[in-house]
């Protein structure tokens, strides 16, 4: 399984498709039902090639963000938040109708995907030390 990229929007999704195999990247699309369109892409990717894909992809998103608000402001019903589990699988974490809206109209895309990777790590892996001692995270 390769890395899976989500669109809302059959435009969005042909427009990134294009944009990786502009760059020599194999992809390969599907529908997803409920949420929309999957573009899938190798997970063995340089750094600088996922880095740069990876940037396309937030300027797709905050664009589909845009163009949802722009045609009406109940359009966009889900957030979906691609991560790695602790099995190492990829999940797709859904955030439903106004906390969707309202932490994508706030945040970019790396400081919600950053704040539901927090959320999972501490889920998942859990500390009995109080709030107040001093952190080893950023």
């Amino acid at each position: 399984m390769g890395i899976q990229f989500i669109f809302f929007d059959q435009s969005f999704c042909d427009r990134f498709l294009n944009f990786v195999t502009s760059h020599g990247i194999p992809g390969k699309t599907y529908k997803q039902e409920p949420e929309g369109f999957v573009v899938e892409i190798p997970d063995d990717l340089e750094e600088s090639v996922f880095d740069l894909i990876e940037e396309e992809y937030n300027d797709i998103v905050e664009a589909q963000v845009m163009h949802a608000n722009a045609e009406d402001e109940q359009a966009f019903q889900v957030l979906g938040i691609s991560v790695t589990g602790v099995d190492g699988k990829p999940q797709l974490i859904r955030i439903k109708g106004a906390l969707g809206r309202r932490l994508s109209k706030h945040f970019t895309p790396d400081e919600i995907h950053g704040l539901v990777t927090e959320i999972i790590d501490s889920y998942t892996a859990p500390t009995d030390a109080p709030l107040c001692h001093p952190s080893t995270a950023d």
